[in-house]
C-alpha cells in the first residue's frame, strides 16, 4: 500500500487503525524502511516546475508544494526533488526550498539529514542558519546523533547561527544535553550578549549535578555579567542558585 491508502485503512476498523498507525508511525517498521509516498497529478505538475528555467516559477512551485500537498503522505514524495533545490543558482529558490523542507514531518525530515548538515559548512550564513534551524525539527534522539556538527556552529562568525544552535541543542534530552555542557558554558562568555542570554536558556536545562561541575566558570561569569536582559533572564531560569565556586 502507497501511504495515502495505508491512511485511509484507519477507516476500516478498530483493527486496521491499530495496524495502519503502527505501519506509518513506527520508524522500525518494514514499510517506513521502504516507503512507497503518495503521489498526485498537482505534485507531478510541481515537481516538474522545479526544473523550469525561470527561478519565479521555480520558487512559486516550491512554495505550492509546502502549502498544497499533505505533508504527511505526498509531500515526502517529492522530498528529495526539493532538496535538490537547495543547490539551485537562485537565492530566493533556495529559501523556499528550505521552507518546504521544514514542513516535513521528523520521521521523513531524518532521511534527508545528512544533506542538510552538509549545509552547515556552507560559505553563506543565512545557508548555515537555515541547516542549524531545520535540524531542530528532528525528534530529539535523531538530533542528537548530528549533535556534535551543531556544537561546532556555536563558535560561527554570525551571532545568529551561535543563537539558532544553541536553540536548537536545547531541545535535546538532558542526558545528551549534558554530553555538551562545556561548549554551552564556554558561551558565556560570548561578545554577543543575545549568544550569551540563549546559552543561559540551554544551560538552565542541565540537572543540578552537571552544573556543579562548572562552579568556576559560572561564578566568574556571574562577577561580569551587567547585561539586564541576559541577568533577567538568568534569574528566570533560576541562574543565581546555581553552584558558586
Amino acid at each position: 500500500c502507497d501511504a495515502r491508502n495505508l491512511r485511509e485503512l484507519k477507516a476500516v476498523s478498530v483493527a486496521y487503525r491499530r495496524r495502519a498507525r503502527q505501519t506509518l508511525g513506527d520508524a522500525t517498521s518494514p514499510w517506513r524502511k521502504h516507503p512507497i509516498w503518495s503521489t498526485s497529478a498537482r505534485g507531478d505538475r510541481l515537481a516538474a516546475e522545479l526544473a523550469h528555467a525561470n527561478a519565479v516559477r521555480r520558487h512559486d512551485a516550491l512554495e505550492a508544494m509546502g502549502d498544497e500537498l499533505d505533508r504527511a503522505v505526498e509531500l515526502p514524495a517529492y522530498a528529495a526533488r526539493v532538496v535538490e533545490k537547495l543547490e539551485d543558482e537562485d537565492r530566493d529558490v533556495r529559501i523556499a526550498a528550505w521552507e518546504t523542507l521544514g514542513k516535513l514531518e521528523p520521521a521523513v525530515l531524518a532521511q534527508h539529514a545528512d544533506a542538510v548538515v552538509a549545509k552547515l559548512a556552507d560559505e553563506d550564513w543565512d545557508v548555515r542558519y537555515a541547516a542549524v534551524e531545520t535540524l531542530g525539527k528532528l525528534e530529539p534522539a535523531v538530533l542528537a546523533l548530528y549533535a556534535a556538527a551543531v556544537v561546532a556552529k556555536l563558535a560561527d562568525g554570525y551571532y545568529d547561527v551561535r543563537i539558532t544552535a544553541l536553540e536548537t541543542l536545547g531541545k535535546l534530552e538532558p542526558a545528551d544535553l549534558a554530553l555538551h555542557a562545556d561548549a554551552f558554558v564556554a558561551r558565556l562568555a560570548d561578545e554577543d550578549w543575545r549568544v550569551r542570554l540563549e546559552a543561559v536558556k540551554t544551560l538552565g536545562k542541565l540537572e543540578p549535578a552537571v552544573l556543579s561541575q562548572y562552579s568556576a566558570s559560572i561564578t566568574r561569569w556571574r562577577e561580569r555579567e551587567t547585561n539586564r536582559d541576559v541577568l533577567r533572564v538568568a534569574a528566570q531560569v533560576g541562574a543565581d542558585t546555581w553552584p558558586s565556586g
